[in-house]
């Protein structure tokens, strides 16, 4: 009993971490699982389709903080000189974003939808104020983290990803597209303002626009380019699907595939939550250059995660498709084996990220985020490829595929041969 106190007591913040992150994904998951359904009766199949391209749209945007909110994690930590100048120059640039993002995302919409209607130019605005609020939020939610406070940000995001799932509640007889994004303007609006308060409060966080000064952006750009490269690996992994295939198969055949996504982002992200956590805490003790525990925290959270990983194959394989048929309506045998290799591509995607996380971390990505980027490439040349050879389950075994090729072996290997140089 005393040992579990003390083991309590010196994992505390770990643990409420943990915890408030867990709080997070239940509320992103109750979303999800309320939302998608009633989202594709009420929009129907074709207009949700366009909607999901939308959503990936903005999804695909996060890698426009070019790397630098992660590297501010870092720099936050590791006490860089001339920390406030950065803060603001990094602010102020992302909110500058919206004046190229507006006119550019009016042309990709006009051009991929093959229509000039009036109702893209405001999907166009509100895309482009979405996507730069998702920087923002990123930006605060990185100087939150540098404090390893992540409990804290999870815990607002969590009452706002409810806020937003009871607003759309509201409009949910008369929803669209436009009052969707409408609906998430707001909302985000809201949040950001929750965030600056709380920092504003805690490091006493000013933005100030005269104190802009490109060149320390652009300093801290060549600090943060490899985790630029790394989040651009992963959108061209989990963000092109349903481009792709709306593109070559139209909305409805998206919409399905869509759904699909969302079942298992549920499973994903929350398995991922027990690495994602640690980042700070993986930084403050290579600051201590003790490479002895970050080996032994490697090996604990790898032998945690095949467990788990284990028991969640087994309960989906069992049952999980039956799950997916009882909540989406959606039920047809090409959707079966499309469950089965996204079941196998996530319980991969889990274990992989213990060493994504470690390696980006300890900011020794750069080979891996080489090899990411030919794993993107090649899972979308792979899926255009099998999606016209055996159809659309030919999107996902692409990039199955290519991970397997890839990544999926490289990096732990990888990640173990660079902690034992250091430990020579």
């Amino acid at each position: 009993m005393i040992n579990l106190k003390t083991s309590i007591l010196n994992n505390k913040r770990y643990l409420l971490n943990v915890g408030a992150t867990f709080f997070s994904q239940f509320a992103n998951a109750i979303t999800l699982i309320i939302l998608t359904p009633l989202l594709t009766l009420h929009l129907g199949l074709n207009n949700f389709g366009t909607y999901g391209v939308v959503i990936n749209v903005i999804a695909f945007s996060v890698i426009l903080d070019f790397g630098l909110n992660i590297g501010l994690v870092r720099s936050f930590i590791h006490k860089t000189t001339r920390i406030n100048e950065q803060l603001n120059s990094i602010f102020i640039f992302f909110l500058s974003l919206f004046i190229f993002l507006f006119p550019f995302y009016i042309f990709f919409y006009f051009n991929y939808f093959h229509t000039k209607s009036f109702d893209l130019i405001k999907i166009a605005g509100l895309t482009s104020i979405i996507v730069v609020q998702n920087i923002l939020s990123g930006y605060f939610d990185a100087l939150i983290q540098a404090q390893n406070k992540i409990y804290i940000s999870k815990i607002i995001r969590a009452f706002k990803l409810l806020l937003e799932l009871s607003i759309i509640f509201i409009f949910l007889e008369n929803i669209n597209l436009i009052t969707l994004l409408t609906i998430m303007l707001c909302v985000n609006l809201l949040y950001l303002c929750t965030l600056y308060f709380y920092l504003k409060k805690s490091i006493n966080l000013t933005i100030s626009f005269i104190a802009f000064k490109f060149s320390i952006v652009l300093e801290h750009f060549k600090y943060s380019f490899w985790y630029f490269i790394s989040s651009l690996a992963t959108v061209l992994v989990f963000n092109t699907q349903v481009l792709i295939l709306n593109y070559y198969n139209g909305p409805i055949i998206a919409a399905k595939y869509l759904v699909m996504v969302r079942f298992f982002d549920i499973i994903r992200i929350a398995s991922t939550n027990f690495t994602q956590v640690l980042f700070p805490k993986i930084i403050e003790v290579e600051v201590l250059n003790d490479w002895y525990q970050l080996k032994r925290m490697l090996i604990s959270v790898y032998s945690r995660i095949a467990i788990f990983t284990g028991v969640i194959f087994i309960l989906f394989y069992a049952f999980g498709y039956h799950l997916f048929v009882f909540w989406s309506g959606l039920n047809d045998p090409s959707l079966m084996v499309l469950f089965q290799f996204f079941l196998i591509f996530t319980i991969l995607v889990i274990l992989d990220n213990v060493s994504v996380i470690f390696l980006s971390a300890l900011k020794m990505n750069k080979v891996p985020t080489l090899l990411s980027i030919l794993q993107g490439i090649l899972g979308i040349f792979l899926s255009i490829l099998l999606l016209k050879l055996i159809g659309y389950v030919g999107i996902l075994i692409g990039f199955l595929v290519s991970f397997i090729l890839t990544n999926l072996f490289f990096n732990p290997y990888y990640l173990i041969r660079s902690i034992n140089k250091k430990l020579e």
